[in-house]
């Protein structure tokens, strides 16, 4: 069966569902009110259930609904592959309400200058005070739009690890303060405590539903973490293979080798020069990208510097 096949029956089982539903409630109101309040109350199997949660993803050795394909890749090896999450920040249109932004703050020191002038500085004083603060709020604000352009990546990647069956989750701590050092973190979460759900996302210009995974403790579904693992998209049926295509492959199962896409969809900027905003910690780097050593809780960290050293040249 075809991509755009599938795609056709996948909605037409969502027609079918909705339609299930109006039918019911026309026919038999009782029931399909009662219907209606069991799909609005439902739950997540893991708690405390993650914000705007749709619905849960199948269980990892139950994924067989749908064919395995990511919608984006990086990296794909025996060892690990690495799947990228864009942000959609309009990164170009950056530059220019910043600037203006910067311009426009300078635009009421011609009225200051008036007010000086006037010789009467004390009665002005509460007016002047407010001045500096409105101008102090618009430089702040075009220096927190040239830093999101110019630090912030354009993709934050997440690596699995087929032989630790480990995940390797990257984050870039962007605070609303500008003057604030904005940090880089790596969490690893071992695979069998992950879990996939679908959120969703309702706003201007972020409108869709995402892949979210979540984190329990060992043995149980008592969430302590999530990350997103796909942003934004409208297409649930690509967030679901994206799933299915990540557990095949931790459980060494054949997967397809191209994704959905290439490329990276909110800028066209060189690649080379993306890839420097992003910074794995040196032993992480190494270890999200290699078999585990045979003696690996007494040898991990030798075995870690050992790679991290030039290889002597030939």
């Amino acid at each position: 069966m075809s991509h755009r096949s599938e795609e056709k029956s996948f909605q037409q089982s969502e027609i079918e569902t909705s339609y299930k539903l109006v039918k019911e409630d026309l026919e038999n109101p009782q029931q399909g009110e009662t219907m209606k309040q069991c799909f609005l109350t439902r739950q997540s199997r893991y708690q405390p259930q993650v914000k705007l949660w749709e619905y849960d993803l199948p269980e990892k050795d139950n994924i067989q609904e749908f064919k395995p394909r990511a919608l984006f890749l990086n990296s794909l090896t025996e060892e690990y592959c690495e799947l990228p999450q864009f942000y959609p920040y309009l990164w170009g249109g950056m530059w220019f309400p910043s600037l203006l932004t910067f311009l426009c703050s300078f635009a009421p020191f011609s009225l200051f200058y008036m007010l000086l002038l006037d010789g009467n500085f004390l009665k002005w004083l509460p007016g002047i005070i407010m001045f500096f603060l409105g101008w102090l709020l618009l430089m702040s604000l075009a220096y927190y739009m040239f830093k999101v352009y110019l630090l912030h990546p354009r993709e934050i990647p997440i690596r699995l690890n087929r032989k630790r069956k480990k995940v390797y989750v990257y984050q870039y701590n962007k605070k609303y303060n500008p003057y604030a050092k904005w940090t880089t973190t790596v969490k690893v979460h071992d695979w069998q405590d992950v879990y996939g759900v679908i959120t969703a996302r309702v706003g201007r210009y972020d409108q869709g539903y995402r892949l979210t995974c979540v984190v329990c403790k060992p043995g149980t579904k008592e969430v302590i973490d999530e990350f997103v693992l796909v942003g934004t998209i409208g297409n649930i049926k690509q967030l679901s293979e994206t799933w299915n295509f990540c557990c095949r492959y931790i459980l060494g199962m054949k997967v397809p080798e191209t994704p959905y896409f290439t490329g990276n969809p909110t800028t066209s900027e060189d690649p080379a020069r993306l890839a420097k905003l992003i910074k794995w910690p040196l032993e992480i780097d190494i270890e999200s990208r290699t078999t585990p050593p045979p003696k690996r809780r007494r040898n991990e960290k030798q075995y870690l510097q050992q790679e991290a050293q030039p290889q002597p040249e030939d």
